[in-house]
């Protein structure tokens, strides 16, 4: 990653006022929104870098190249600094990845470096600084980490947390501007950290919309949640915006891999990929390549064989989809699915004919209205026997002819010839 460095300016006194910490709360924790991301975007904060502290017998600024930003700090630490790093990390749908230590600046006490990172999804928006009692070293920091306006500001301590209570008198906020978040470092030391201030740029686009736990969705009448192994199979899926879609899942250890796909449609095909995130809750990171799209999602199974989770469209401002698995069908040892209820050797899955035309609907309620209609099959259209019942309703997927693969209930009054 490039990275640069330039030699600190020396005029004394460009460090800001010293502020009270509740003082560093009014504006940032009062109007997150305005504090994060504001409306327009403009340029580097307008006050001047800060570095605070004592000169020191060096100074330089190390910045996170284009695209990258400042996720954590790496530091030696014992009483107070001994060096510091900037930790960059390059930003992508899912957040921040691929993580960086710029140079160290300072010496080499204070033992062994330890990171202080923000959470995956997180950047540093802020920085509050402490010095020692003659305000020559930097004794304690603390990083203000941020997912974005909806959500609240999380501070993570900079140092030994225990060395650290009840010291360093002399303090001093360093937030970004709205909008902004930190990608540059100035620091002046020696053999230990004299001073450090944040320096801060617009973010390049607003944050991917974040993923909710599936259990927001919970409701009264769910089931227990199944073992995470329960995902392994292949599912039919119903979408929120509309789709429907044959999606196999493999489960290793708490690893995921699988692909989706929707019959003769081949440019909606794509794959995902994951791990468990607790027991019978996955996430995970999907991809269209023909179309191109992508994102990041999140799935919950149940003992009664289905599964439900949301995914993000990888655009910000594109709402969630909500995706709905149901009618598990296991992988044999062949490779070849079978569907519930079907033959137990393994074999292949039992095809129904229609020999009149009849409509496919979403669901066996008998409602025949526009909303519950599918497509329609036409004399020798053909699909796959999921399950057979209740009554005299059939369920079928991957429907040949102009229903392109979707799936659905037909009412079999004669029309459908069945295995």
């Amino acid at each position: 990653m490039y990275t640069y460095s330039q030699l600190a300016p020396g005029r004394p006194g460009r460090h800001r006022s010293r502020h009270l910490r509740a003082l560093h709360l009014v504006p940032c924790a009062a109007a997150l929104a305005l504090c994060f991301f504001g409306a327009t975007a403009h340029a580097l904060t307008e006050h001047p870098p800060y570095p605070y502290g004592a000169p020191g017998d060096a100074g330089a600024v190390d910045g996170c190249e284009a695209g990258w930003y400042i996720v954590g700090f790496r530091v030696r630490s014992g009483l107070w600094f001994d060096s510091i790093g900037m930790i960059c990390a390059r930003r992508d749908a899912t957040g921040y990845v691929d993580d960086k230590v710029v140079a160290m600046r300072g010496g080499l006490g204070g033992g062994a470096p330890t990171n202080y990172r923000c959470n995956p999804d997180e950047v540093v928006i802020g920085i509050d600084v402490w010095a020692d009692d003659s305000a020559r070293k930097v004794q304690h920091m603390d990083a203000i980490c941020s997912a974005g306006p909806a959500f609240k500001e999380r501070v993570i301590k900079v140092s030994d947390v225990a060395s650290s209570i009840g010291k360093g008198k002399h303090y001093q906020s360093q937030p970004c501007g709205a909008g902004e978040a930190g990608f540059a470092l100035e620091t002046r030391y020696g053999k230990d950290v004299n001073a450090t201030g944040l320096r801060c740029r617009p973010l390049e686009a607003p944050m991917a919309q974040q993923i909710p736990d599936p259990s927001v969705d919970i409701r009264s009448d769910d089931p227990p949640k199944a073992a995470t192994q329960a995902f392994a199979g292949v599912w039919k899926v119903d979408t929120s915006n509309g789709a429907t879609f044959d999606l196999t899942l493999t489960i290793v250890g708490k690893k995921v891999t699988g692909n989706f796909q929707i019959l003769g449609q081949p440019q909606f095909s794509g794959t995902l990929s994951g791990t468990e995130i607790t027991n019978g809750v996955i996430r995970f990171n999907w991809t269209q390549p023909q179309v191109p799209a992508g994102g990041e999602g999140s799935l919950e199974v149940f003992t009664n064989n289905t599964f439900r989770g949301f995914l993000n469209q990888g655009k910000p401002g594109l709402p969630l989809i909500k995706w709905t698995g149901s009618e598990h069908k296991i992988i044999h040892r062949t490779g070849k699915p079978r569907p519930s209820g079907g033959p137990a050797n393994g074999g292949d899955a039992p095809r129904a004919t229609a020999v009149n035309a009849t409509t496919v609907y979403k669901t066996h309620s008998g409602k025949d209205t526009a909303a519950n209609k599918v497509c329609a099959m036409r004399p020798g259209d053909t699909g796959t026997v999921l399950s057979k019942g209740p009554d005299q309703w059939v369920d079928l997927s991957n429907i040949s002819g102009t229903c392109a693969g979707k799936s659905g209930w037909v009412w079999n009054g004669g029309d459908l010839k069945l295995p």
